[in-house]
């Protein structure tokens, strides 16, 4: 397998869609940043916007990197049941399980490739073009990367996982929706109404992560000549993983799913061997 794993990365690495789409994500990065400075404003000698406030944007959207995973599993995998890629390595005396096992290390790879180039690109250009400081630090944004690593690792694997099932990808993409969107979107309205629902759909990443940064203002006010003075004295940002349960929940949820979807592909695909 490892064979397998290797003329893959060599295979991906000589078609142009990832390094296309790497280019184009990091310039649309440099143009959103350059947009922010654009719209900056002066107080008091002291530019308002910080690259602080950027980062604040990554860790307040982490569904970004399950997206991404997502998105990149299925670009370099769009075509290999359309021309008997399978078929042919199958032939070659790997099983389905194997081959569906390497799919799930390359797009790792090089999913994790195109994060460190574009997060690489963020902060740079963040750092050059906007003022250093804010709320949030370069720190946090790679915390955020650790602790959702494996949450987005286990989107690579459904994405592969139903590429092997439909071996279409409107349908691959479309199942992954309905198991990573939809399906927690139901179970979170239901939950409303029973219980027990409610408490499998908070650990479901789509539901935890849609809130996970509260920012806690510390304000004091006069009263002078009947109208009110406010001054915020401080803004301490909570951020769901930085508590134990947090962080927990973000950890745990992903290995679940990095567990569950690998052991229901092992099944699968296991059995169509035999």
């Amino acid at each position: 397998m490892l064979n397998y794993i290797k003329s893959e990365c060599y295979r991906i690495s000589h078609r142009p869609v990832l390094y296309v789409t790497t280019l184009l994500l990091s310039v649309f990065v440099v143009g959103l940043i350059v947009l922010i400075a654009m719209f900056a404003w002066d107080t008091d000698n002291a530019s308002a916007v910080s690259a602080g406030i950027t980062y604040a944007g990554l860790i307040s959207s982490p569904q970004v990197f399950m997206y991404m995973a997502a998105i990149v599993s299925c670009l370099i995998y769009s075509s290999v049941h359309k021309y008997g890629d399978v078929k042919n390595t199958i032939a070659g005396g790997l099983s389905r399980v194997q081959v569906f096992a390497g799919k799930c290390i390359t797009s790792l790879i090089a999913a994790t490739i195109v994060m460190i180039v574009l997060l690489t690109v963020w902060i740079i250009s963040a750092e050059l073009i906007l003022t250093s400081g804010g709320l949030f630090s370069i720190a946090d944004v790679l915390f955020e990367v650790l602790v959702i690593y494996l949450i987005a690792a286990a989107n690579i694997i459904t994405v592969q996982l139903f590429f092997e099932l439909f071996k279409k990808e409107m349908l691959a993409a479309l199942a992954w929706a309905a198991v990573w969107i939809i399906l927690p979107a139901v179970l979170n309205l239901l939950g409303m109404h029973f219980e027990v629902l409610a408490n499998i759909a908070s650990w479901m990443p789509y539901n935890f992560l849609q809130n996970v940064v509260q920012t806690t203002t510390v304000a004091q006010g006069d009263v002078m000549g009947g109208s009110v003075n406010v001054s915020i004295i401080s803004q301490k940002p909570d951020v769901l993983w930085y508590t134990s349960e947090g962080l927990f929940k973000c950890l745990l949820s992903g290995a679940i799913g990095v567990a569950l979807f690998s052991l229901a592909g092992w099944i699968v695909l296991r059995r169509r061997d035999l």
